[in-house]
């Protein structure tokens, strides 16, 4: 049973999702590093990983972060959004 001493779960399920594109569902563990799953992610779509930023509720998911440290809760979702270069006019 995934069990931590605080009585919470060890793992989350989570959907990381691009517009226009078949979401896919991850079940990962709290203390696993979100980059792993973004880079499986791009992997399995054919995407160039270095082309796209990762959205929690509107706010950048940085590759070093954990699930923990977002707080995230089982059933979040990730949108995976075409990263945007350039300056401003």
């Amino acid at each position: 049973e995934d069990k931590e001493p605080n009585n919470q779960a060890t793992h989350i399920n989570v959907t990381l999702a691009i517009q226009d594109g078949v979401p896919i569902d991850y079940r990962i563990r709290k203390s696993f590093p979100l980059n792993m799953v973004l880079q499986t992610f791009c992997k399995v779509k054919s995407l160039e990983f270095k082309e796209f930023v990762f959205l929690l509720d509107g706010q950048r998911v940085l590759e070093h972060q954990f699930s923990h440290e977002l707080g995230m809760e089982d059933g979040d979702r990730i949108e995976v959004v075409t990263h945007l270069w350039g300056g401003g006019a």
